[in-house]
């Protein structure tokens, strides 16, 4: 799923900056309308059945809290949230820090952003098709520690004034993505109850989405008022300090192959 996305991303990206260049914004804006109701139209088309579910005996509180207790009492899964929201923080920051790498850095017009986007999907779209043999080389953790690791040489390649250097930098940005998504995803669901899925899911995308929310606003403040290239500094230090972490974590170099899923929390510290 991660190389059709990142897939689409190295076509739609050059596609969009023509028809901006050419024709203006409106064709872009009717375009995006009709894909997002195509994909309404497809999702009321899909006929699903759900099993019924057996109600819960505990207080809906605590049942709506199991998922943030599981992922607490489990420490691959506690350490690699930790490390999602620095993650979430470090792309909040770059969201605004791309267009000024476009404008002042390389002294380009808008649409070449869609150039530095397909580089990223050509990055993503090789990872992609690496991910699950590295991961079954060598484990989840890792995989998204060499996602940041990849990240952080990207956000400093994106520093220079140089075409062909933040080309490769956006590259390697996009390289990471699916890394870091395949093994968080994967780890999470390998390590939890099926039971516990939804709730675990839904505590993590609450912990990711409130640090990446705040990091976007506070990217474009700090880049009215300072050099995009200290920011881009400060996002390759956060990425690289994540990726150290998850290398340093014993838990985080098992073997998928080895460790087999659990149905209980690992209470290692």
């Amino acid at each position: 799923m991660q190389t059709a996305e990142w897939g689409l991303r190295l076509v739609t990206p050059l596609l969009g900056a023509a028809l901006l260049a050419a024709f203006g914004a409106t064709p872009v804006i009717i375009g995006d309308v009709v894909t997002f109701l195509v994909a309404v139209a497809t999702l009321l088309a899909l006929r699903v059945r759900d099993e019924p579910s057996t109600p819960s005996e505990q207080h809906w509180l605590a049942d709506a809290a199991a998922g943030v207790r599981h992922i607490r009492d489990t420490a691959a899964l506690r350490q690699l949230t930790m490390v999602g929201a620095l993650i979430m923080i470090v792309f909040g920051l770059s969201e605004t820090t791309v267009f000024a790498v476009v404008s002042q850095g390389l002294h380009r017009p808008d649409a070449f952003l869609g150039v530095l986007i397909s580089a990223q999907g050509a990055g993503a779209v090789a990872a992609g098709l690496t991910a699950a043999a590295l991961m079954r080389r060598l484990s989840e953790g890792i995989l998204v520690a060499l996602g940041l690791a990849c990240a952080t040489v990207g956000f400093l390649l994106l520093a220079a004034s140089s075409t062909p250097a933040v080309l490769v930098g956006a590259a390697l940005i996009g390289s990471s993505l699916p890394w870091i998504t395949v093994g968080i995803m994967t780890l999470f669901q390998r390590r939890t109850p099926p039971e516990l899925m939804g709730r675990t899911d839904a505590a993590l995308n609450l912990v990711l989405s409130i640090p990446q929310t705040v990091a976007i606003a506070t990217g474009a403040a700090l880049i009215a008022v300072m050099d995009y290239r200290i920011v881009l500094l400060v996002i390759a230090s956060l990425a690289a300090l994540s990726s150290i972490y998850l290398l340093t974590r014993p838990e985080q170099r098992r073997s998928v192959d080895i460790e087999p899923a659990r149905t209980t929390a690992d209470m290692t510290p």
